[in-house]
């Protein structure tokens, strides 16, 4: 199953008021945190959605000399679906069976989980895989390829996950081996500040 990790990173960053992803985050970017870790995992395509690469950190390629293919989404002022979607084109383009699906603002995530997301969408018979809080999916999620045509039809600025709600019974395989702050995101400066307390 060939896995091409889509990571969205063409945001505005509105609630934080600046560029989130260019902040410094332990020894690199708030942005190239998480990419670091993708760059680590088994997934065999990375696909970056972002319309300007100032945060990325290239020294995060030194040890994990990977091919990263860069997507620009233009129209992701209007919300996360069009960069959702320039994704999942470019992982139909290069013959991808399944997605997963990254937040470039998760700075907590590990390569471990990306794979263990990997390894279960391979071993059961399921539609997707992701992070189960207990009550919703959450990214990192992981869709395979007959989803993808539901991913390409969001709209506006909702997520994957939102096709979940749709009438459409999709098979899931809730993932629940992730640490706390693997499921956090960045928003605002006060969250950006939690965080950084928290992996001192």
């Amino acid at each position: 199953m060939k896995t091409a990790v889509i990571y969205l990173a063409a945001g505005t960053s509105s609630r934080m008021g600046h560029n989130k992803l260019e902040k410094p985050w332990k020894n690199t970017t708030l942005g190239s945190s998480a990419l670091q870790q993708v760059l680590k995992s088994r997934a065999e395509e990375v696909i970056v959605v972002t319309n300007q690469s100032v945060w990325i950190d290239n020294r995060i390629f030194e040890q994990n000399k990977r091919t990263v293919r860069l997507a620009a989404s233009p129209q992701a002022v209007k919300g996360q679906a069009y960069s959702l979607r320039t994704g999942v084109n470019e992982a139909v383009r290069i013959g991808a069976e399944a997605v997963l699906v990254v937040l470039a603002d998760q700075p907590g995530l590990r390569a471990e989980t990306i794979d263990r997301l990997i390894a279960q969408a391979k071993a059961q018979t399921c539609d997707f895989t992701g992070m189960w809080t207990g009550h919703h999916y959450q990214p990192p999620m992981l869709f395979k390829k007959q989803m993808f045509a539901a991913l390409q039809s969001v709209e506006g600025d909702r997520g994957a996950a939102s096709i979940l709600r749709t009438e459409h019974t999709w098979t899931g395989s809730p993932y629940v081996g992730f640490r706390q702050l693997e499921q956090l995101d960045v928003d605002t400066e006060e969250e950006y500040r939690w965080m950084l307390h928290k992996n001192q």
